[in-house]
């Protein structure tokens, strides 16, 4: 056996793992790969030049082709993130480059903030990259943009809600996220969805019911007309289990405290 595995021929291995091929491509330079080999070795090295080059510097006047750009780069480094260590987001952690990720939260196309909620996402998902993820929860620029965007009433409001909901998995991130109104930005977010087939009104109220742990947060549901009435709505959409308990949580907790909440409640049909 041992003697038939050295006649084999170099062609049936993979230049890079130097093993044989299980899921071999081509590339268009015409040299075969196997395809995890190649998308590591992709991740490794591609993945951190695009991130210098996308946020080293913004273009002050957003012209379209920079745009494109970092739409294009963006799109590829996600697409690279699974194949390769999130460490190297934590250049990020650099004062000009975190800068230039609010600016482009800010500034850019519905494509970039898109992107870039997904890329919090994976920031706040992974132990590699805790502390910018800390980072990112203490700019208060960041978080009054995301919260206005989870208000739009758009494909790009569901993408807020997934990476506020990451953010909010760590507990120092959750008291300044409310402090920028993140309270009534979920409570717009679950009146909108009555409008869609398909939403994320269920996490929405999850990290509502999450968050009535704080006392700001409490007072800011009270006190917005339509708080309560939200989370009574949530309640009886028989279609959305996980959000109904949700919100029945979430209204026990309102109310033991709170007369004006339980008047809210009854008023609203509970």
């Amino acid at each position: 056996m041992k003697e038939a595995q050295t006649t084999i021929p170099p062609l049936f291995r993979c230049p890079i793992s130097l093993d044989l091929f299980t899921d071999p491509v081509t590339l268009c330079t015409g040299q075969t790969y196997d395809r995890s080999s190649i998308e590591k070795w992709l991740a490794s090295g591609l993945q951190p030049l695009l991130l210098q080059l996308l946020f080293e510097k913004v273009d002050p006047d957003f012209s379209q082709e920079h745009v494109e750009f970092v739409e294009q780069g963006l799109c590829c480094v996600l697409r690279l993130l699974p194949f390769g260590e999130l460490e190297c987001l934590n250049m990020l952690k650099e004062k000009s480059k975190l800068l230039s990720f609010v600016v482009w939260f800010e500034h850019g196309s519905v494509m970039v903030k898109q992107s870039l909620c997904h890329l919090v996402e994976a920031i706040s998902s992974s132990s590699e990259t805790r502390e910018l993820a800390a980072m990112i929860g203490k700019d208060h620029r960041f978080l009054h943009r995301i919260v206005c965007l989870v208000q739009q009433n758009s494909e790009t409001s569901d993408a807020g809600i997934k990476a506020i909901s990451a953010l909010c998995c760590s507990e120092s991130n959750r008291e300044k996220i409310v402090q920028q109104g993140l309270i009534n930005g979920l409570i717009i977010y679950i009146l909108n969805s009555e409008r869609k087939e398909r939403s994320l009104a269920a996490i929405a109220m999850a990290r509502l019911e999450q968050l009535l742990g704080i006392g700001r947060a409490k007072e800011a549901l009270i006190n917005n007309p339509n708080g309560v009435k939200a989370v009574v709505k949530m309640l009886f959409r028989v279609s959305d289990h996980k959000g109904s308990e949700s919100a029945v949580n979430s209204l026990m907790m309102v109310c033991h405290e709170s007369l004006q909440a339980r008047e809210k409640a009854i008023v609203a049909g509970v």
